[in-house]
C-alpha cells in the first residue's frame, strides 16, 4: 500500500511540473516602434526642460553670489540672517531672487506633471497591452509563470533557451500592434 501512495506521489508531482518560462521585456518593447518613438520623445523633452531649469538655476546662483559678494556670509545659516545683515536694496534684490527660486520650483514640477502626464498617455497604455498580451499568451500556452529575462539575467545561472518565448511574444506583439 505504501508503494501504491508513494507511486502516485511521484507522478503526480511529474504531472503538475511547473510550466515556466523566460522573455526578455526590452525586446519585447523595442518591437513596439510607438514605444520607442514615444519615450525618446519624452527622453528629450526631459533633457531640455532639465537644461532649462539648470540654466535658470545657475542665473540664481549668479545672482545671489553678486548681492552677497561684499558682505561676510559665513557662519550665517539661515534666510533672516542674511536679511539682516545686507543693504536695504540688497534685501530688496534678495525678496526677488526668493521669489524667482520659488518661480523656477514651481516650473520644474509643472515639467516633471508635464513629463509624466506624456508618460501615462503614451507609454502605459503600450505597456498595458503588451502585459495583457503576455498574459494571454502564458494562459494559452499554460505558463505558471514569465519571467524577465532582462531583470533575472545577472541572478541566473542557467537558462534552457527552449524556456524563451520572446521571439513568440514578440509575434504576437507585432500582430496586436498592427
Amino acid at each position: 500500500m505504501k508503494i501504491i501512495v508513494l507511486f502516485f506521489i511521484f507522478f503526480a508531482n511529474i504531472l503538475n511540473a511547473q510550466n515556466i518560462a523566460f522573455a526578455n521585456r526590452a525586446e519585447i518593447l523595442k518591437s513596439v516602434p510607438k514605444y520607442e518613438e514615444s519615450l525618446k520623445s519624452i527622453e528629450d523633452q526631459n533633457k531640455k526642460y532639465s537644461e532649462e531649469i539648470k540654466s535658470l538655476q545657475t542665473k540664481l546662483k549668479e545672482n545671489l553670489d553678486q548681492i552677497t559678494k561684499g558682505y561676510s556670509t559665513e557662519g550665517i545659516s539661515d534666510i533672516n540672517q542674511l536679511k539682516s545683515i545686507l543693504k536695504d536694496s540688497d534685501s530688496l534684490k534678495f525678496n526677488l531672487i526668493l521669489q524667482e527660486k520659488e518661480f523656477v520650483e514651481k516650473k520644474q514640477e509643472a515639467y516633471n506633471n508635464l513629463l509624466q502626464s506624456d508618460y501615462d498617455r503614451n507609454i502605459v497604455p503600450i505597456l498595458d497591452k503588451i502585459d495583457g498580451i503576455i498574459n494571454n499568451f502564458s494562459i494559452r500556452k499554460k505558463y505558471i509563470a514569465i519571467y524577465d529575462f532582462s531583470k533575472t539575467s545577472g541572478d541566473l545561472i542557467y537558462l534552457d533557451k527552449s524556456k524563451d518565448v520572446t521571439k513568440e511574444i514578440i509575434a504576437e506583439v507585432k500582430t496586436n500592434f498592427k
